[in-house]
């Protein structure tokens, strides 16, 4: 099996995340055990910047006190450390700063890209760059350039701006990486870069066999491919093909294999320099790294030699991450095999389980995918009794044995009420056309059973309240545990008002005179005036 020179894990404590030192030193530890040499920790602007006159957007970010500390505990373990940061896309932590708004794209203060075209752009990238070489003692740094606000006009530019600043970097003895995205989509905006940049081929979704072939013919001196867990897609890690994708070369994959990019990587690379960093984007809405461990205990251990491709070693994996068998593993596939699977047939348009995720934490997301909902008549609760069900049982008999297990357990326990809570409202909406469309029919011709179902459809408005309510109680306390900020407690108490408010709204109406002589609104109505307030009647 392949060796790979580097084996990297990029850790996202820019979005989402509190920086504390117990478990970045759980986390380093066990990356160092299942195989990997370095970390990437991807920063964003999440540091306490000296250069910019203090300040940052939240509490609880690393210092340079953390940095040093950070360095030494890694080169304890044998783990490489370096910065990550953004220079174009993703600098929302400077650019919603009063302070910086000159810098804002076309002056639009709601922008999270940097004016890269405005002369004062380069010097302020610059400073945040070299700092972070300096706080991390280290002569190597990641600038990041994926997912920048494009146009025909502004590529080039874009190019060029990029381009430059690795020049400079490297002219200055700073080895120097970019994403791979916006090159890889717009190949015409290669040439100006330097083949001393290193390439990290990033990809979400199974194979591409295309993009890391391309930057290697190129002339690219180290490319690193890089897939991701796929936390976004998800209650865990789950890879998934989006059909719509044709710009290159799919091949399927299964939900947990991972390791995909890191097999043709190992077919079309040098076998004596192979890189590969598996890539986790922190996650808000419920997730946390502390559900991937599958899938980055198969990325380490294949990078590494030591897991073939393609398998189902489950014992290999739970030995790899725990010392000794518990149900993590077998939880893991249970919710990508059985309860993912529950949604992928009814959700082929729309892409992911994670369209429906957001429901729970966004107004927009709940009044949108909520009326898509009503529109299809799609009811997942039943099909995902059965497997929360094994869950639980599981769970209920794991005895963790030390901290590390503990928090495994702690977030898969909030993940139960997470599928739960999330099914839970999507059936509420679902049931729409069955009952209340139906009540709306009959109200002036029956009203005793137009009033039944229009109390039968609340009901599923207030057990949708009961869940969500569960389901805070058992993501603080994995918040408590896990240094993750609370914010989504705060987005889920709005959806918990938001049910609240349908169901008093249909209960007390239901339950009226008015009821006798007032038709039922369009149900659309309805959730505009639980989530906005507005008014149904005038």
């Amino acid at each position: 099996m392949a060796v790979f020179k580097r084996r990297w894990f990029m850790w996202d404590v820019a979005r989402q995340r509190r920086f504390d030192r117990k478990e970045f030193l759980m986390v380093a530890t066990k990356l160092s055990e299942l195989g990997y040499n370095g970390i990437g920790l991807y920063l964003e602007g999440a540091f306490e910047l000296k250069c910019l006159g203090g300040g940052i957007l939240r509490k609880g970010v690393m210092t340079h006190e953390d940095a040093v500390w950070a360095r030494e505990k890694c080169e304890e373990l044998g783990l490489y450390l370096f910065p990550m940061t953004n220079v174009v896309g993703h600098m929302e932590h400077f650019m919603r700063q009063e302070r910086f708004k000159y810098l804002c794209k076309d002056d639009n203060t709601r922008s999270t890209n940097i004016a890269f075209t405005k002369p004062e752009a380069e010097e302020f990238v610059l400073k945040i760059i070299y700092e972070y070489l300096e706080a991390f003692d280290t002569d190597y740094i990641h600038i990041g350039g994926d997912e920048a606000d494009l146009n025909d006009k502004t590529r080039p530019l874009y190019a060029d701006f990029l381009a430059g600043l690795c020049d400079k970097l490297i002219a200055d003895g700073i080895k120097t990486a970019i994403w791979n995205d916006l090159l890889c989509a717009h190949r015409e905006l290669v040439a100006p870069f330097n083949r001393d940049v290193e390439i990290f081929d990033w990809h979400y979704y199974g194979h591409r066999t295309q993009s890391l072939e391309y930057f290697i013919n190129e002339g690219f001196k180290t490319v690193v491919a890089c897939p991701s867990d796929n936390s976004w897609n998800g209650f865990c890690a789950h890879q998934y093909m989006r059909p719509w994708r044709t710009d290159e070369d799919l091949i399927p994959v299964t939900p947990d294999e991972v390791e995909a990019l890191f097999v043709d990587m190992a077919k079309v690379g040098d076998p004596e320099n192979l890189c590969g960093m598996l890539a986790h984007w922190e996650d808000y809405n419920g997730r946390d790294l502390w559900g991937q461990w599958s899938a980055f205990a198969r990325a380490g251990l294949y990078m590494s030699g030591n897991f073939e491709a393609s398998t189902q070693d489950d014992d290999k994996i739970e030995l790899a991450i725990f010392g000794r068998i518990t149900p993590y593993t077998k939880i893991m596939h249970i919710i990508q095999d059985e309860i993912h699977a529950a949604f992928y047939p009814n959700f082929k348009h729309q892409g992911h389980v994670g369209q429906t995720i957001p429901m729970l934490f966004y107004k927009n997301s709940f009044v949108e995918k909520g009326s898509d909902f009503i529109l299809r008549e799609v009811d997942l609760l039943p099909d995902v009794v059965e497997p929360l069900n094994k869950i639980e049982k599981l769970l209920s008999e794991w005895n963790t044995e030390n901290d590390f297990e503990l928090y495994c357990k702690t977030y898969l326990i909030s993940v139960v009420d997470f599928i739960r809570s999330t099914i839970t409202l999507t059936s509420a909406f679902s049931k729409c056309n069955a009952l209340y469309t139906q009540a709306a029919k009959i109200q002036f011709s029956d009203n005793k059973k137009a009033r039944e179902l229009v109390l039968k459809f609340a009901e599923g408005f207030a057990d949708t309240t009961k869940s969500i309510k569960q389901y805070k109680v058992t993501l603080g306390e994995f918040i408590d545990l896990a240094p993750h900020i609370a914010n989504d407690l705060d987005r889920l108490d709005n959806s918990i008002e938001y049910t609240e408010r349908i169901y008093a709204f249909l209960s007390d109406f239901a339950s009226s005179d008015d009821f006798a002589e007032i038709p039922l609104p369009n149900f659309n109505f309805v959730v505009d005036y639980a989530v906005d307030k507005r008014v149904i009647a005038r």
